[in-house]
């Protein structure tokens, strides 16, 4: 599995509720930790690898992995917290986005077993950028107007790069 990225439909999309945590689900989870840890990042969803269940992993308080499957997130406070984030399917990109400094967040373990977390700072920004995921939301609908457009234009710009030199590669075998 490959991380996917901006503009592929399924990352605008609204994942659907896992229904049965079996042995698929959790070979999901294990690729999905092994994603999120290979390329050093502190969360993955579910969407971004092109499945659309509601299921992400994160590492939150320095280390500590967390998995949760239909992951709700209850109670925000203290928004205003502006920190820059960046994400795996949007590469290169850096924005500032709005979060709660504060969440309550409930839902399943790879067991079925259900667990609720209190979170604050970087640890509830991690997990509201995860859950955003599944909702369809990606950090371009946070952005700006200004900042919209100009992300959308380095994207294409690098998609048609990494395009031209893939035709490159091709044609030289």
């Amino acid at each position: 599995m490959k991380i996917l990225t901006w503009p592929n439909q399924i990352l605008t999309t609204k994942a659907i509720n896992v229904e049965k945590i079996d042995e698929e689900t959790n070979k999901i989870i294990d690729e999905m930790l092994n994603i999120m840890l290979s390329n050093n990042a502190l969360g993955l969803a579910a969407p971004q690898i092109g499945i659309s269940k509601r299921i992400i992993v994160a590492k939150i308080s320095e280390e500590q992995l967390v998995i949760l499957v239909n992951p709700k997130i209850k109670n925000k406070k203290d928004l205003g917290l502006y920190e820059e984030e960046g994400c795996l399917s949007l590469p290169g990109v850096k924005i500032k986005v709005e979060r709660a400094n504060t969440i309550d967040v409930e839902g399943l373990d790879r067991k079925g077993n259900e667990l609720h977390y209190h979170l604050s700072n970087l640890d509830a920004i991690i997990i509201q950028h995860e859950v955003d995921h599944l909702n369809g939301i990606t950090l371009l609908q946070k952005a700006n107007f200004m900042q919209h457009q100009k992300i959308k234009k380095q994207l294409k710009q690098e998609a048609r790069y990494v395009k031209r030199n893939k035709k490159k590669i091709i044609h030289k075998s």
